[in-house]
C-alpha cells in the first residue's frame, strides 16, 4: 500500500478505486484533537476546566469533516482528477468545518491561543468586518485561480498550503458571525444576516467564469486522466462552477435565514421583568 502524506496532484496516473491513506491528513486530525483534550487536562489556563458537550461534539464534526474531505477518495479526487470535486471540499472546508470548529472553542481557550501581543493584534484585525469578508472571498477567489491550482496541487506541500490558507481564511470569515463576544467583538443582530448575505456576492464572478468558459483552465484537470467516463474537463470545470454558486450560495442563504428568524424570535418575545422586593 503506498502512503502519502497529503494529497497532490499526480502526473498523468490514472485512477484507482483503491484505498491510499494519507498520512498527514490523520496526523493532523489525531493532533488537533489530541491538543484540545491535552489544554482540558494540563490545566494550561491556571484553572481547571471540564469538557462541554456542545463544544466536544463540535469539535468531533468538525474534525470529522476535515478528515472526509481530506482522505481518500475526496483528498486525491480534488487535487489532481477532478475540478467538481476539489469545489465540493472547499464547500466542505468554508461553509461546514470552519463554523463547527470556530463554535467548539471555548472562550478560555481561544483567550489562551491569541494571548500573545502580536497574534491577538493580527487575530483582533483580521476577524473585524470588513477584514474577515475581504480576507476569506480574496482567499477563495485566489485558491481557485489556474495558477494557483496548476502551480501547487502539483506538490503535497502545495496542496497543503491551499487547504491551510483556505481553512484559516474561513475560520476569519465566521468569527463575526459565531465567534465569542466576549473574546474579541462581533457583529451584531441583524448585522449577522447581512454580513452572511453579503459573502454571496463576491464568488459569483469566478463561478461564472467557470461556469460559461468555453474551454477548460487548469491543466491539472485538462491533463489528468478522466476518473469517470463521459465526464469531459469542460464538464467537470462547468459543474465545479456551478456548485460555487447555487451550493455555497444556498448554504450561505440557509445561515442567512438560521440568523434572521433567530433574531426575529428573540425580537418578538416580551420583556423580561426583574422581579425584586418591593419597596415598602
Amino acid at each position: 500500500m503506498n502512503l502519502s502524506w497529503w494529497c497532490s496532484g499526480s502526473a498523468g496516473r490514472p485512477w484507482e478505486w483503491t484505498y491510499t491513506p494519507f498520512v498527514g491528513v490523520w496526523l493532523l486530525v489525531l493532533s488537533l484533537a489530541g491538543l484540545y483534550v491535552a489544554a482540558h487536562r494540563t490545566n494550561v489556563t491556571g484553572t481547571t476546566h471540564s469538557f462541554e458537550r456542545r463544544h466536544t461534539l463540535r469539535l468531533v464534526l468538525g474534525l470529522a469533516v476535515i478528515f472526509v474531505a481530506s482522505e481518500w477518495p475526496l483528498g486525491p479526487l480534488g487535487a489532481g482528477y477532478s475540478a467538481t470535486v476539489a469545489m465540493v471540499r472547499v464547500i466542505l472546508y468554508s461553509f461546514v468545518a470552519a463554523p463547527l470548529l470556530l463554535t467548539a472553542i471555548p472562550s478560555w481557550l481561544l483567550r489562551f491561543l491569541i494571548a500573545p501581543r502580536p497574534v491577538f493584534a493580527i487575530v483582533r484585525a483580521l476577524t473585524r468586518w470588513p477584514a474577515a469578508y475581504f480576507v476569506f472571498n480574496l482567499t477563495l477567489v485566489a485558491v481557485n485561480t489556474p495558477l494557483a491550482v496548476d502551480g501547487l496541487k502539483t506538490t503535497q506541500l502545495g496542496s497543503f498550503a491551499l487547504d491551510a490558507a483556505l481553512l484559516i481564511a474561513s475560520l476569519f470569515l465566521w468569527y463575526p458571525v459565531f465567534g465569542p463576544s466576549d473574546v474579541l467583538p462581533r457583529l451584531g443582530d441583524p448585522g449577522r444576516t447581512l454580513y452572511v448575505l453579503a459573502n454571496t456576492i463576491i464568488p459569483i464572478a469566478p463561478a461564472s467564469f467557470l461556469t460559461f468558459s468555453r474551454f477548460p483552465l487548469f491543466r491539472i484537470y485538462e491533463l489528468a486522466p478522466p476518473f469517470m467516463t463521459g465526464f469531459d474537463p469542460l464538464s467537470d470545470q462547468q459543474l465545479a462552477g456551478i456548485i460555487m454558486k447555487v451550493v455555497g450560495g444556498l448554504a450561505l442563504l440557509g445561515y442567512a435565514a438560521v440568523l434572521f428568524f433567530s433574531w426575529a424570535n428573540e425580537e418578538s418575545r416580551p420583556p423580561r421583568v426583574k422581579t425584586g422586593s418591593a419597596e415598602s
